[in-house]
């Protein structure tokens, strides 16, 4: 559980708000996405394992530079030293006023010894989250996220999608509403 700050600050600075890499490019920068986000998932028990997850909704039309530009960031991570400062402000922030109270104490306190952690989760993070540079953000992007193999899951009418671009990508099946839901 070490690698806890850093997957916390990566996915901070990366992914999940609106200061976030993801979403000032994909969405404010490059307007090719009503909303997007990404984030290196933990698990939630010791022996499960630990996912990267992207999403972007965007137009039918913009799909190919959506995807393009998503996969572009996903390989090289653009460096903000001022989304970084953000980044760990956003994260001390929340732990300082975050207040675990009554049956939670117990539940936090199990949570913790059950992925292993010696100290409460947020005290790791908060002790190490401020310490961390650029370098350390690039690493952790280095061996979680670069060159990767990713599958897709794009949503919407076949008749409205760029089927040979999505064919580029790899094998393309197409799933109905009864294969999903069962009905």
């Amino acid at each position: 559980m070490e690698q806890t700050p850093y997957i916390e600050l990566f996915n901070e600075y990366y992914g999940t708000g609106m200061n976030s890499i993801v979403f000032q490019e994909m969405r404010e920068s490059r307007a090719l996405a009503y909303n997007a986000g990404a984030s290196l998932v933990m698990p939630s028990f010791t022996n499960n394992d630990y996912y990267f997850r992207a999403t972007i909704a965007s137009q039918n039309d913009k799909l190919r530079k959506a995807v393009e530009g998503f996969a572009e960031i996903i390989e090289t991570l653009p460096e903000a030293p001022e989304n970084l400062e953000i980044a760990k402000a956003a994260i001390t922030n929340k732990i300082r006023t975050q207040r675990v109270s009554g049956i939670s104490v117990l539940y936090s306190y199990i949570r913790n010894r059950s992925l292993g952690f010696t100290v409460p989760r947020e005290q790791l993070i908060y002790d190490k989250v401020m310490k961390l540079t650029m370098f350390d953000l690039l690493s952790t992007h280095e061996d979680w996220i670069r060159g990767r193999t990713y599958y897709y899951a794009i949503l919407g009418d076949p008749k409205d999608l760029d089927m040979a671009f999505l064919r580029t990508l790899g094998p393309v099946e197409v799933l109905t509403q009864e294969d999903i839901f069962g009905y």
